[in-house]
């Protein structure tokens, strides 16, 4: 039987390292052997926000918020998506996830194109604030956008949650009137029929969003499907 006050021989090391694992585990700065990382990864097991860049066939996907439930250190659902030709765009945008794209290093008036999957509000809750706050700190050359399906009827669809959202700022965009607004309080909503499977929401830049229908609560829930670039 091995003395355990013995430290650990070289051939033990190796084996706890990759013992049981093909490629072998990954190196601080390296992927697994035989695989090299992009030009821009800092760190394969670290990612050090801001300092790496997206390649020119590349996406980022962070997820900002999982859950319906908030607590310290988890937000409702938010998903951005960074792609090389700098767009980003962000799918729902729940309660609480702003305070991980602030964390993150990312300005609010950079963040102008949000896709709501539906109308559940741990998945829009932030947009109210989006909307404010990313106007005020300097979104005033461009609208926010907002993507979002329809409902049975109108009463149920995106248009009408934003048209709700804008009524409920009311003392709010008044207040803030007394600063450069420009565009930073209109919002573009493209509201798409829910049942148009495949049907495409966004298609700029080599950038194309396509939605289909879910089955979730009700009518109205939508999944999307982004092709990154080209």
């Amino acid at each position: 039987m091995t003395d355990q006050r013995e430290p650990s021989s070289p051939e033990d090391l190796q084996a706890a390292l990759t013992g049981g694992v093909p490629l072998g585990r990954w190196n601080e700065g390296l992927m697994f052997e035989g695989i090299n990382p992009t030009p821009g990864l800092k760190s394969a097991s670290n990612w050090f926000p801001r300092s790496e860049t997206v390649g020119p066939d590349e996406m980022r996907i962070t997820f900002m918020g999982t859950a319906p439930f908030i607590r310290p250190g988890q937000m409702n659902t938010s998903i951005l998506i960074e792609l090389g030709n700098g767009e980003k765009i962000i799918f729902d945008i729940g309660e609480g996830s702003v305070a991980n794209y602030i964390s993150a290093g990312h300005a609010l008036n950079e963040l102008d194109k949000v896709f709501i999957t539906h109308l559940h509000v741990d998945h829009y809750g932030a947009l109210p604030y989006l909307y404010m706050f990313g106007g005020w700190a300097g979104r005033w050359h461009k609208k926010l956008r907002v993507f979002g399906p329809s409902g049975r009827s109108p009463e149920f669809g995106t248009a009408h949650m934003v048209e709700g959202m804008k009524q409920m700022l009311t003392w709010h965009r008044d207040a803030f009137s007394v600063f450069p607004v420009g565009q930073g309080h209109d919002v573009e909503v493209n509201e798409f029929d829910f049942r148009d499977n495949g049907g495409v929401i966004y298609d700029e830049n080599g950038v194309k969003v396509i939605h289909w229908q879910r089955s979730h609560a009700k009518d109205g829930a939508s999944g999307y499907r982004s092709n990154g670039m080209g």
